[in-house]
């Protein structure tokens, strides 16, 4: 938000302050404007509480099962044996 000051204007403390004020007095009233209206309680849009159907999860494509296969055995490798 820029507050434009005129000349005769800088020296005066109060008017820049008056002129913050009413700035900030109107981005309120803008705001209170462009606000939603409120919205009515939850319990009266949902209805009747029915139950939610669980998802199933996606089985795995073949292909990252593979990917992760060979990814665990690479790691594997590179771990040093524990031989005694």
């Amino acid at each position: 938000v820029v507050v434009v000051v005129r000349g005769d204007e800088i020296n005066n403390v109060n008017a820049v302050e008056d002129k913050c004020t009413l700035v900030e007095q109107d981005m309120k009233t803008a705001a209170s404007m462009l606000a939603p209206p409120p919205s009515p309680p939850r319990k009266l849009l949902d209805g009747p509480k029915t139950r939610k159907k669980k998802k199933k999860k996606a089985q795995p494509d073949a292909d990252v099962v593979a990917v992760k296969s060979s990814l665990s055995s690479f790691l594997q490798s590179l771990q040093p044996s524990s031989r005694k």
